[in-house]
């Protein structure tokens, strides 16, 4: 992708943005001796509106119009073939929903006079309403041909909730800067094509393969870019792409057809061309994965993807400096394992080797299982992973071990949100290698004795070399007592930077190799209001580890042993990412404030979850799913246990989430299964959760999802006073089950002004303001809470309930 393509997208959506601005203002025009709207056109079928048709308010609208017009189409289903010329721009049409409103037509003669709606002018702009070609319909029993649901050929067009359906050519992305978002676009052949310069973000892209023949598959998309110096073409970022039959992404409609799919989820209907499966049940390509990566071919120059579906994979791993290219990914690092059990020496023991340059690596694991304790064998190095080549990223990737876990050994490379596991020399070599978001798991490394472990031992052999350790955002904690790392070779260079570190870092940080007597060390530690930490040590005056961390100073500023967080997306800390459902926030621009990197946090920054840790000397609970067996056992200072579009309610639900009964379960297996590793005597373990804090914040959804959105459900026989009193009742008996298994110390957060979030905010009719009348309905259910907590302390003795209001949390 040229840089003069991505340019000219970025201006078209400045373009669309400035010219929605003046939309949404309101400018008068005079009209004989009265100043009239100008978007005031409404088209209703029923004659409650300016005109039946929506034909009609277009030519309605004066030719080489220069102001913005607003044509209102009411819900229907509007039997016509709508057309927007050259000289009529600056048209907003917008309908009440693409399930509501619907244009269709069922032209097939041929393409350029089939489509159910043409859009021929510039700036216009598309909300809210469905095109549809019904010709190709499977109850017509017709054979299928082109049949266009609409065309695009003007310049900076915008489509914002717009459904497009049909079967062949449904979308013909003509010519121009086009922006689609969060429209649906179904059809089976060639259904999005064309030579536009287009953006389809947030998109649901419906395959509906099953209405074709058996055994043909289809294209979703057939570009028509005509030569190398054109601009056009089409990305779609963060899309979903899913259905019935099989399918290909596409195919070229012209020579020179570019088509980008970026940070999209694709159903088991895309056609694996250039996809490798592994399945050890035999429903893949191979069943081994070595087996895979020798299918590629030598030198390839071309990127494969090599999926590697759930389960344990005994064998060592190898991909050869001429296999270049190679994406490998598993279904998640708790799901996915390749495991061996080698250490005669270094060089040979790596469970997994990468000597390739331009390796991706995706949510696997890797490890050297032969020093787990069970084996009974006395520890050695033994490598898990050993990256040799240039240009490799990880991305959500665990490495397991106990010495030697991870040999970082020469190139450039990049771990984003992995887990590293081990105790002795665990991270060393001479990468030139950056770690952000990364879990540092310390181990002991004989379990019963003193001995004091290292996480690095960096490889720089000169001062004119360009590697060392950079490890930024990550967070250091396990079991027994560990140095952050020795200099491996003379001129070592580490550098930790905002990492959050347990008491078990010794506050000397930094050993030398051997001998002590000849270091020169230079130590500066601030354990301030502001928990801040800054240390520089020199050793031999040339090798150097620098501290800058943001950390809490666990072992004498924590106020409390740890926090537990329950609820819903208003505190999640990522438990959906590993959950079957679209309520995730896993992708731009979630997390842009936090450090950039998208953890499933509904939210630009941290949660107020996350704020309330901070404040209390806490690290920030990680969430739940997203830990591994070990991790859990031993984590003492608080996990997240929360879920998005979860309510007090298991009928409350968005697809697949932890409801509170389940979120309650996995407090119960962390007291009976998890905390009893960490912390023996049973006496402790009590003064441990009595004196822990547990936040609840849940509710909203009991609302949102539940109550109004399902007006004939079961509990609208409730009316909003006793549906209150109802949601407050199953939330005592939980928190009640909460303080059974030790719990004292609550807060408890009210329900928000939900009619102050977007998803109420944009179904407030010509409004930017909160929704009163859904802030009105809840605060039934806020007002009484406080009453409640005051009865539930009455109630259970030595307890504590503070109600929360997090609207007005600073």
């Amino acid at each position: 992708m040229t840089f003069g393509w991505c340019f000219s997208v970025c201006i078209l959506f400045v373009l669309v943005g400035l010219r929605l601005e003046e939309a949404n203002a309101q400018f008068l025009r005079e009209v004989g001796t009265k100043k009239l709207a100008y978007w005031s056109i409404v088209v209703d079928q029923s004659g409650h509106g300016n005109f039946t048709t929506i034909q009609s308010a277009i030519d309605s609208v004066p030719s080489q119009n220069m102001y913005w017009v607003s044509i209102k189409v009411k819900a229907g289903i509007y039997r016509e073939k709508v057309k927007i010329p050259y000289d009529k721009p600056y048209i907003i049409l917008k309908g009440e929903g693409k399930r509501r409103t619907f244009v269709e037509w069922d032209d097939h003669h041929n393409t350029s006079q089939s489509p159910t709606f043409v859009a021929m002018a510039d700036n216009l702009v598309v909300k809210s309403i469905s095109f549809r070609n019904s010709y190709n319909n499977p109850t017509n029993r017709k054979l299928i041909k082109p049949a266009v649901a609409a065309m695009v050929s003007g310049d900076k067009s915008y489509f914002f909730r717009v459904g497009f359906f049909g079967l062949q050519d449904t979308l013909w992305d003509d010519t121009g800067r086009h922006y689609y978002k969060l429209c649906t676009i179904q059809g089976a052949i060639d259904f999005i094509f064309g030579a536009g310069q287009s953006l389809f973000e947030r998109c649901s892209i419906s395959v509906i393969g099953g209405a074709l023949d058996a055994g043909l598959p289809g294209f979703i998309t057939a570009q028509g870019r005509t030569n190398s110096e054109d601009g056009n073409g089409f990305v779609f970022n963060y899309c979903h792409v899913f259905g019935n039959g099989t399918t290909y992404l596409g195919r070229p409609w012209r020579s020179h057809a570019r088509v980008l799919f970026y940070k999209t989820n694709f159903s088991n209907v895309v056609q694996p061309a250039g996809i490798i499966t592994v399945d050890q049940s035999g429903n893949g390509d191979f069943s081994k994965i070595q087996s895979a990566i020798d299918s590629v071919p030598s030198n390839n120059k071309q990127w494969i993807y090599i999926k590697v579906n759930e389960g344990t994979y005994r064998e060592k791993l190898k991909i050869p400096e001429d296999k270049p290219y190679i994406i490998l990914k598993g279904m998640g690092r708790d799901k996915t394992f390749v495991e061996w059990g080698d250490h005669d020496s270094s060089a040979q023991s790596p469970t997994f080797l990468t000597m390739a340059n331009d390796i991706v690596v995706k949510t696997i694991s890797f490890r050297n299982t032969f020093n787990d304790p069970k084996n009974g064998n006395s520890m050695k190095p033994a490598v898990a992973a050993m990256i040799s080549g240039d240009r490799s990223s990880f991305y959500g990737v665990g490495f397991y071990g106990l010495q030697d876990t991870l040999w970082d050994d020469k190139g450039r490379h990049y771990f984003n949100c992995c887990a590293i596991e081990g105790a002795m020399d665990f991270i060393f070599g001479a990468g030139q290698s950056l770690y952000e978001s990364c879990s540092i798991s310390v181990r002991e490394a004989c379990p019963g004795k003193a001995i004091i472990g290292f996480i690095t031992a960096q490889g720089r052999t000169n001062p004119a070399d360009e590697n060392g350790f950079v490890f930024k955002n990550c967070k250091v904690y396990g079991v027994g007592k560990t140095y952050l790392g020795r200099p491996w070779r003379a001129y070592a260079r580490v550098l930790f930077y905002k990492t959050q570190m347990s008491s078990i870092i010794q506050p000397l940080g930094w050993q030398p190799w051997n001998s002590s007597a000849d270091v020169k060390q230079v130590t500066r530690l601030i354990c301030s209001s502001k928990l801040e930490i800054y240390a520089e040590m020199e050793w031999h005056s040339r090798s150097t580890i620098i501290l800058v961390l943001v950390r809490h100073c666990l072992g004498e500023n924590r106020i409390v042993p740890a926090l537990y967080v329950f609820g819903d997306s208003t505190v999640d800390a990522g438990n959906n990412n590993n959950l079957n459902t679209l309520a995730k926030a896993n992708l731009f621009s979630y997390g842009i404030d936090f450090n950039s990197c998208s953890t499933g946090r509904f939210s630009n920054g941290k949660t107020f979850a996350d704020l309330i840790a901070i404040r209390l000397g806490l690290p920030m609970p990680p969430p739940y799913l997203g830990l591994s067996k070990f991790e859990r056992h031993q984590i003492v200072t608080g996990i997240n246990y929360t879920s998005g579009s979860c309510g007090i309610l298991n009928s409350t639900r968005s697809g697949d989430c932890l409801s509170l009964d389940k979120q309650i379960e996995y407090f119960t297996s962390t007291v009976a299964n998890d905390l009893p590793r960490s912390i023996h005597n049973k006496t402790e373990l009590r003064h441990y959760l009595f004196n822990s804090i547990f936040l609840l914040s849940i509710g909203s959804n009991d609302y949102m999802l539940n109550y109004f959105k399902y007006p004939n459900g079961t509990n609208n026989n409730l009316n909003l006073e006793k549906y209150a009193d109802y949601l407050l009742e199953q939330l005592a008996s939980r928190i009640k089950r909460i303080y059974d298994l030790g719990a004292r110390k609550f807060v408890v957060n009210r329900i928000g002004q939900i009619g102050c979030t977007p998803t109420c905010v944009i179904r407030t009719p010509y409004s930017q303001k909160c929704n009163e009348d859904i802030n009105q309905k809840v605060k039934h259910y806020s007002d009484k809470l406080t009453g409640k907590l005051q009865e539930l302390q009455t109630q259970l003795s030595h307890s504590l309930f503070i109600n929360l209001d997090n609207y007005n949390f600073s």
